[in-house]
């Protein structure tokens, strides 16, 4: 799992959040993602990838990347491909078409998600005790709506940088034998 530091809804400046949304759904949401297609599908080294913007906070937020190593693939491998994949949208951002596609995707996600009052209740009470003021919140489609390729562009540039980034791995303890044979973790 690799995560970066990113401005939250609240801090964000013009349209950096809805970017920041845009650009996590174009790195890793569903099969035609660019993670999936690099790490999966094309490269065979991860059986999983997925990308998430976590803006909800008051000061700091965080896009998070993550990949399910595909057996015996090495996480040099599988490193090397997710640091492409980020490296590829810093330098050349998105496509036209991947942008109207993300921001179907969340429109549509938001349109459900208001079909719940108690989902509408529970975003809107979590939006406002981090800092984001009801104008800012009623305002978020229409920053959506004007979102350019280029802001997605330099969200990419911006907060896609290895500088910015912390990365984890994790790994299952090894399996140690006990003098009765059985083994443990």
């Amino acid at each position: 799992m690799r995560f970066y530091l990113t401005p939250s809804a609240a801090s964000a400046v013009d349209r950096e959040a809805e970017a920041l949304e845009v650009l996590a759904r174009v790195l890793g949401q569903g099969d035609n993602s660019r993670l999936s297609t690099a790490l999966v599908l094309e490269g065979q080294v991860a059986l999983a990838a997925a990308a998430q913007y976590t803006g909800n906070s008051r000061d700091s937020g965080r896009l998070s990347m993550f990949a399910l190593p595909a057996p015996g693939a090495a996480i040099g491998d599988l490193e090397q491909r997710l640091n492409s994949v980020g490296d590829d949208l810093r330098t050349n951002g998105i496509t036209a078409d991947e942008l109207e596609r993300a921001r179907t995707s969340i429109e549509a996600n938001r349109l459900f998600e208001s079909d719940s009052q108690q989902e509408r209740a529970r975003s809107l009470g979590e939006a406002l005790t981090v800092g984001r003021s009801l104008t800012h919140i009623q305002a978020s489609p229409q920053r959506l709506r004007a979102l350019t390729t280029a802001d997605v562009a330099a969200a990419a540039a911006r907060y896609l940088d290895p500088r910015r980034a912390v990365t984890g791995v994790l790994q299952p303890e090894p399996h140690v034998a006990t003098a009765s044979g059985s083994g443990t973790r």
